[in-house]
């Protein structure tokens, strides 16, 4: 048995110790959960696949983590409200074709702003990480059946997902400072099907 640990896409944070999802009972990946309405699922799945397909001929991406991208878009963990981190300022995702064309990018997608706290200064506070910065991570961690990983930073849930698919979500903890964000990443991860243990703490 081998532990690992990995970051997430978390900038700060207030400190808390409650637990938000203490079932560590594994679940197998279920199907993509449903597309938001007006967004074409052809047109999600290809701007994905191409995404991956550009990660895998930069050689950042073996064969089983291959697989394990294209079974797990990115899409259903970034949440309808979010941001573009320009270089002044973080501007807002006003179009759903705007959206997706930022998430198949290989660019952050900023997913909370202050804190989530009203009428701050804007600046970004978590992120869903630039796909090839996950996928070098991912495969510095040279992890194989049987380890367990433990990422400081669930943010949306979405590394948390590839995780779950590769080493199955009972060998997956993941904490998360934030009781906005642990909420999120709860409910995008249940709805694709993975049940990995979280936990709502500070992960120093």
């Amino acid at each position: 048995m081998s532990d690992t640990m990995a970051d997430g896409g978390r900038h700060g944070g207030a400190p808390s110790d409650r637990p938000w999802a203490p079932d560590p009972t594994p679940t197998a990946p279920g199907p993509r959960p449903p597309t938001p309405p007006g967004a074409d699922v052809t047109t999600q799945l290809a701007g994905h696949a191409v995404l991956v397909e550009s990660l895998y001929e930069r050689g950042l991406l073996d064969e089983p983590w291959r697989a394990v991208w294209h079974a797990v878009p990115r899409e259903p963990f970034i949440p309808r409200r979010a941001w573009r981190q320009d270089p002044a300022a973080c501007a807002p995702l006003t179009t759903e074709a705007e959206r997706l064309a930022l998430i198949h990018s290989d660019e952050p997608v900023v997913i909370q702003l202050d804190d989530g706290e009203p009428d701050g200064p804007g600046i970004a506070t978590s992120s869903n990480s630039q796909p090839s910065m996950v996928a070098r991570m991912l495969r510095l961690l040279q992890i194989d059946g049987g380890h367990r990983v433990l990422e400081i930073g669930t943010a949306s849930g979405y590394v948390a997902a590839l995780l779950s698919r590769r080493l199955g979500a009972r060998n997956v903890y993941s904490v998360e400072i934030d009781p906005g964000l642990a909420h999120h990443a709860a409910a995008a991860l249940r709805a694709a099907g993975y049940e990995p243990n979280l936990s709502r703490t500070d992960g120093e």
